[in-house]
Order: structure tokens, then sequence, then C-alpha cells
């Protein structure tokens, strides 16, 4: 006898067993929603008892792997272990997998696409385990029947370097990729790792992969755009300086059109609308336009160094490209700002920090030091403010209080009080907001007729 709704003993977040776990199953796991069962099969012991030990661990539910000689032709027999948990049905459910779906519907979990590194690749050596192989030959392959792993596939080893073909249902890695594969993910399979370091030890020598693909077709659409950021582990904003692209696509587009790939008027029609991203401004920050001028500024300090820097810091000629990678791999935001915005470099590009006096807007300092700590600062919280709910029931009347988590960074008046009356229509109570202003502490108000300001004791 056993219960489906016993309390659910599971890990509080995506771990890397958790991740493997799932890897299993959307391989070669199979699930029956009227039984509220979860199963695995496979033709290797090995990850048969993996996958019971995974469980075990995981929901402190013991999983026998069972020998079964019967097989659809006949030939051989598999290792099947299954075990019965609604309770773990429902968490799977709640994560996005689909219950019911079949070979052709499979999707890799959304969660894992959203995970660091050390967790993906944990799914992936289990993915692989169950639907790929390592050829002395070929190098590695993985079959799928399924269009939307292959793509989410092939976009998730991307981004470890790894270069993949499709060909029909499988996708191919081979050369230098296979080498990091086998490096940063690999076979958890010991027969299968053991081949892939045959393929390895037998190809020692690798031309060098081309990375450009043939663009088949290309559909005009609109749909929305997202920054992402994972907690305590990527640092990536999508229109952040140090990761946005205007660089580079002034260097591949000027690199065809020296090739004679591009036409003249497509030429002047990417510069046109190249320059419109980069147009500096008098009274804002372009951050695309600071970003690009200042990865100019590295690549040309690097490939010319002085003879001081040459002498104390060892810098040779030459390295401005190589410096760029290295400020993209190892600097955020803020890192980037404050290591390479240099005097010159604000002298050259006019920046200056400014403030309203009266009914004019006047400099408040060209000191560059304060300059480019002003805009380091505005880049906190990548330039949104901190705000977190203090009362849900201010005054006992279900009144909504926002404290601002000042940070040296003053609030836009106009606009905090036009958005007090966006959340007044979302909360349908006064809301109030405590910010600092010019020194002060202040309590913004919006009562659904109007907005006030009032100070407040320190």
């Amino acid at each position: 006898m056993y219960s489906h709704r016993l309390p659910l003993v599971a890990p509080t977040h995506v771990t890397a067993s958790f991740a493997e776990f799932l890897g299993f199953l959307i391989g070669d796991g199979n699930i029956h929603v009227s039984k509220n069962a979860i199963g695995y099969t496979t033709g290797d012991r090995e990850l048969a008892d993996r996958y019971a030990q995974l469980v075990l661990e995981l929901f402190a539910i013991e999983a026998v792997p069972l020998w079964d000689d019967r097989t659809v032709n006949g030939k051989g027999g598999r290792w099947r272990v299954v075990f019965y948990s609604a309770n773990v049905l429902d968490l799977l459910q709640s994560l996005g997998i689909d219950l019911r779906a079949k070979a052709r519907q499979k999707r890799i979990p959304p969660v894992i696409l959203r995970s660091p590194k050390a967790v993906v690749s944990a799914f992936l050596r289990a993915y692989f385990d169950c639907d790929g192989c390592a050829s002395i030959k070929e190098g590695v392959i993985l079959s799928t029947f399924s269009e939307d792993i292959a793509q989410a596939l092939q976009v998730l080893l991307l981004n470890y370097g790894i270069l993949t073909r499709r060909y029909g249902p499988n996708v191919r890695i081979k050369s230098m990729s296979a080498r990091v594969f086998a490096n940063e993910i690999n076979f958890g399979l010991a027969r299968k790792r053991e081949k892939l370091g045959q393929y390895l030890a037998s190809h020692q020598w690798f031309l060098k992969e081309d990375p450009t693909d043939e663009v088949v077709s290309s559909e005009h659409g609109v749909a929305d755009v997202y920054d992402i950021t994972v907690d305590r582990s990527h640092r990536y904003v999508a229109n952040g300086m140090v990761h946005h692209n205007s660089l580079w696509h002034s260097r591949i587009m000027r690199q065809l059109g020296e090739l004679g790939v591009i036409s003249d008027s497509e030429i002047i029609e990417f510069a046109q609308l190249h320059s419109g991203v980069l147009s500096p401004s008098r009274t804002s920050l372009n951050p695309y336009y600071l970003g690009f001028k200042m990865f100019e500024d590295i690549e040309r300090r690097w490939d010319n160094p002085t003879e001081e820097e040459q002498g104390k810091l060892g810098r040779k000629p030459g390295m401005g490209h190589q410096k760029i990678f290295e400020v993209r791999e190892l600097d955020n935001d803020v890192s980037f700002l404050r290591n390479y915005l240099t005097k010159d470099l604000i002298k050259d590009l006019d920046l200056y920090l400014f403030k309203k006096d009266g009914d004019e807007w006047v400099i408040s300092e060209k000191s560059w030091e304060i300059v480019r700590d002003g805009i380091v600062a505005s880049m906190t919280n990548f330039g949104y403010p901190y705000l977190v709910i203090d009362n849900g029931d201010y005054r006992g009347n279900r009144e909504l209080y926002i404290k601002h988590m000042f940070e040296g960074q003053e609030l836009d008046m106009n606009y905090a009080e036009k958005t007090l009356q966006h959340v007044h229509t979302m909360w349908g109570r006064p809301v109030h907001l405590e910010t600092v202003y010019e020194g002060k502490r202040i309590l913004l108000t919006y009562d659904g007729e109007r907005n006030s300001k009032s100070t407040l004791e320190k």
C-alpha cells in the first residue's frame, strides 16, 4: 500500500541533481497520469541505478530497477524504474512540463533554460546519456523527434561555445566543439564517455570550425524582447553597455562591405540606422554611444600602449582586440565604467552632471571622477529605484505604504507622482511612497483625487 498524497519531499530550488533527474525524464522517461506513475526505461543498468538513486535522494521514495525481457520487437530487454507520486507530478506540472507530451511534443523545461551553468550541464549530461551517442568517426550525435528540443539544445550548447549541425532528427557535434563538449559537459555513462575519448584521441588536430550558417529565410514580425537576469549566477542584461553589440555590428558590416558581400546601398542603410542608435544627446546619456566609445578607447590604448605602460604594466602592442574580449568576459556595467571611463575620455565626450536650479537646468559638476561616479551610481540596480512594500494595511485602512531604499539617487518627482496614480488604480486605495529628496525624508501620497507631499521627521 502507498499514499499518493504523503507530504512532498523535494528540493526547494533547481539543483544539479534535480536537473539531472529532469534530463533522464525528458530523455527516456515516461509518465502515466492516471496511475501517478513516473517511469524510466534504459538498456544500461548504470543509468537505471543512477535514476533510482536520484529519486531516493530528491523525493525520499525508494524505486527499484527491474529487468524486463518483454520488448516490442522481441529483441533484448530493458531496465525499468517506476515510482508513484501525485505530488511529484504536480511539481513537474508547475515547472511547465507537459505530463502527456509524446516524443515529438517534448520540450526542455523552461526552468532549465533559466538556470546557472552547473545546473544546465547536469541536465544536458543526463539527456545526452539517454538520447546521445559517441562515434569514433563522427563525434557526438544526439537524436530527437522534437523540433523544439533540437532548437533549444543548439542554443544551450552555443552558450558553451559548442557549434552544432542539424541533419534531420540528428544534432551533431564534431571537431573542436566535441572537445569543448567533453570538457564542459561530457557523458555520465562510462561507455559513451570512453567512445568520445577515443574520437578525440584519434583526432589530435582539428580544422578551425566555421561559426557561420546559411540564413534560409527571414520573417518580419513584432514580439516582446526581455532582459534576463539569473540571481547570483549570470550577470547578463540584454541592453547593458558591456554586452551590447553596436561595436560588433559596425565591424561585421564594414567587413562585409570590404568583401563585397553587401551593396553600397545596404551599407548606407545600415550607417543611417547605426548612427541613430549611437546618436549622443546634450541632455541625457546614451549608453550605446558611451559603451561604443569606451570599447574603441580600450582597443586604441591596448593596441598602442605608451612606453610607460609597456614598462610598468607589461602591455604589449596589438592586444586591443584581446582586451575587449577580456572586458566582456570579466566586467559588468559597473566595473566597466569604473575601470575604463577615463579622465581623457570624459573630457573628449564632454560628459558632465547637471541639475535643475529654479526654472533652469545648469551644469552642476565637471570633475571627471565625480562625473564617473555619478554615472556608476545611476547604474545601480540597472538604473531602477529599489522599492519595497513596507505596509499593505497602513493606518489600518488597507492603504499601501512603499519605501524607496535610497542609495544616493533621487527620484524624478513628476514621474513618481504619476506612477503613484497608476499604482492607486491597481491597489484601489490611497498609496504612499517614502523617499529622500534634497536631503530630507518626504512622503508622497495619492488618495485617488490629488497628489500631496509632506516632510517626515528625521
